[in-house]
C-alpha cells in the first residue's frame, strides 16, 4: 500500500506500509515535526521578500525612465536632464550595478540602453531627443513657455555624449535673435497701427512704423 501526503511541505513524498520511510530517507515520524514546517515557511517568506525587493527596484527604475521619456517628449529640456540625473542616481544605488557605480561612462551607457528599451520601434535615443527638443537655433523662434535654459545640444551632450554645439554656432544670434526681432517688429507694427488711429490720429501707416521700430528694438534685447 502507498500513502500520498497532502502536507505541502512533503509534496512528492510517499511512504510504504512495509518500511514507513519517505522517499529521500525521511522517516514517517518527521511528518509531525513542526520544525520542518517552520523552516519551509521561513524559506518561503524570505523568498517572497527577495521577490518584492526585486520588483521594487525594477519599479523605481521604470519610474525614473518614464520621467525622462515624458519630459523629452514634452520638450522640457531642463526637467529631462534633471530626471536623467535621478535615473543615474537610482542605477548607481542598486546593488546589481554596484560594480559600475563609480564608472560614469558605464552608468550612462546602461541608462541609455534602459531609456531606449522604452522607446517605440527601437528608436535611438539621439533621434528621440532631436525629434522632441529645441536646438539653439530653434529656440530663437519659439515661445519658451517653461523657461528652459537647456537646449537639444545640452541634452545630447548629457545623455549621449554627443557634442553638437558647433552645428548652430553663430546661428542663434544670426537666425534666432533676428526672428525674435522680426516677430517683435510685426507685433509692434500691428499694435502701433491701432494706437495711431484711435488715440493720436497719426494714421495706421505712421503708427505701424513707430510700433515696428519699437518692436524691433525690443526683439534685439530679448
Amino acid at each position: 500500500m502507498t500513502v500520498s501526503f497532502q502536507n505541502g511541505s512533503f509534496l512528492g513524498g510517499s511512504a510504504t506500509s512495509g518500511t514507513l520511510t519517505l522517499n529521500g530517507g525521511i522517516t514517517a515520524s518527521s511528518l509531525y515535526n513542526t520544525d520542518a514546517l517552520k523552516n519551509r515557511y521561513d524559506y518561503q517568506e524570505t523568498k517572497e521578500g527577495y521577490d518584492i525587493s526585486y520588483t521594487g527596484r525594477d519599479a523605481a527604475l521604470n519610474t525614473k525612465i518614464s520621467n525622462v521619456c515624458t519630459y523629452l517628449k514634452q520638450g522640457k529640456e531642463d526637467r529631462a536632464i534633471e530626471a536623467y540625473q535621478a535615473l543615474l542616481d537610482e542605477i548607481s544605488s542598486q546593488e546589481r550595478y554596484a560594480v559600475i557605480a563609480e564608472n560614469e561612462s558605464q552608468l550612462k551607457a546602461i541608462a541609455k540602453e534602459l531609456i531606449q528599451s522604452n522607446l517605440e520601434d527601437g528608436m535611438a535615443l539621439e533621434d528621440f531627443i532631436r525629434a522632441n527638443t529645441a536646438n539653439s537655433f530653434e529656440r530663437g523662434f519659439e515661445i519658451n513657455w517653461d523657461g528652459d535654459k537647456a537646449t537639444e545640444e545640452d541634452v545630447l551632450k548629457t545623455m549621449c555624449d554627443l557634442d553638437e554645439t558647433s552645428r548652430f554656432e553663430g546661428l542663434e544670434k544670426a537666425g534666432g535673435k533676428t526672428c525674435k526681432a522680426l516677430t517683435g517688429a510685426a507685433a509692434g507694427a500691428a499694435a502701433g497701427a491701432g494706437i495711431g488711429v484711435w488715440f493720436f490720429g497719426v494714421g495706421a501707416g505712421v503708427g505701424a512704423a513707430i510700433g515696428g521700430a519699437i518692436g524691433f528694438i525690443g526683439g534685439l534685447l530679448v
